[in-house]
C-alpha cells in the first residue's frame, strides 16, 4: 500500500483504507460499527460499516455495510479493502506504526505536507483540541525544554506502562485567549527511534482528551517493514 501510506483501520476481518479527506467515527457508545466520511468536490459521501461482533461467533459472519444518502458504491469512500483474519475490535494503522483507537475519538485525515499523518479529536470540541503522533524521531525524540514555550508551564509529569516498555510524559499549563488550556507530550520509545505524541484541550475538556491520549500512547508499537 505504499501508495496510501498515512492512515488506515484493521479490525474484524477487514482492512479499510479511507479515501482523502476522510473523517471516520464510531456512532454508537455500545457497538462496534464506523462510518466513514469522505469529502469529494462532488459532496460529502459516506459508509457505515457493521462487523459481527457476536461473542464466540464461529465463523463470524461477514463485515456489511450500508451506503450514505448520495453515495452510490464502496468504491466512492473506500480506496481499498482487504479481508484480514478475525480479530475483534479496531486498530489505527500507518506506515510507522498501529495503536489502539480510542473509543470517543473522532479521526480525521491531514495534508500530505502536515508532518503528522492524521488527528484525533472529540466531538463537539474546539477545532485546536487534537490529538496527534509524529516519527519516528532520530534518538530519544526532542528534549522536553525544547518544547516547554514563552508562557507555558510544566504543571505535572510522569512515566506509563507501554506496550513496549516506559512512555514518559509531561503536561504544561497556559492560556488561549484567557481560557486555561493543557498540553501532554508522551515520549514512546522504540529500537531505532520516538514517536512523540501531543494531545492539548481546554481545561474543562482535560480529563476526556488524556483519557484518550494516554491509551492512544501507551498503545502505540513501532511497525515492522513488510
Amino acid at each position: 500500500m505504499s501508495w496510501q501510506t498515512r492512515l488506515w483501520i484493521e479490525g474484524y476481518d477487514s482492512r479499510l483504507v479511507p479515501r482523502v479527506p476522510f473523517e471516520i467515527r464510531r456512532p454508537s457508545a455500545d457497538l462496534d460499527r464506523v462510518q466513514f466520511l469522505h469529502f469529494p468536490e462532488s459532496g460529502p459521501k459516506s459508509m457505515l460499516v457493521a462487523p459481527d461482533e457476536r461473542k464466540g461467533a464461529s465463523p463470524p459472519a461477514s463485515t456489511g455495510v450500508a451506503l450514505g444518502s448520495g453515495t452510490e458504491s464502496p468504491d466512492e469512500v473506500l480506496a481499498l479493502v482487504e479481508a484480514i483474519p478475525f480479530r475483534p475490535g479496531w486498530l489505527l494503522f500507518n506506515r510507522s506504526f498501529s495503536a489502539n483507537w480510542p473509543r470517543g475519538a473522532l479521526v480525521h485525515s491531514t495534508p500530505a505536507e502536515i508532518a503528522w499523518p492524521f488527528e484525533l479529536t472529540l466531538a463537539g470540541g474546539k477545532p485546536d483540541e487534537m490529538a496527534y503522533v509524529q516519527g519516528p524521531l532520530d534518538g530519544k525524540g526532542p528534549a522536553p525544554a525544547r518544547l516547554v514555550a514563552d508562557g507555558m508551564r510544566i504543571a505535572l509529569q510522569g512515566t506509563l506502562a507501554g506496550a513496549d516498555g516506559p512512555v514518559d510524559w509531561f503536561e504544561l499549563e497556559y492560556f488561549v485567549a484567557g481560557e486555561p488550556w493543557r498540553q501532554r507530550r508522551y515520549w514512546v520509545y522504540c529500537d531505532e527511534g520516538t514517536f512523540l505524541v501531543t494531545a492539548q484541550a481546554m481545561l474543562t475538556n482535560r480529563e476526556t482528551m488524556f483519557r484518550m491520549s494516554d491509551e492512544l500512547a501507551i498503545s502505540l508499537r513501532k511497525r515492522l517493514p513488510e
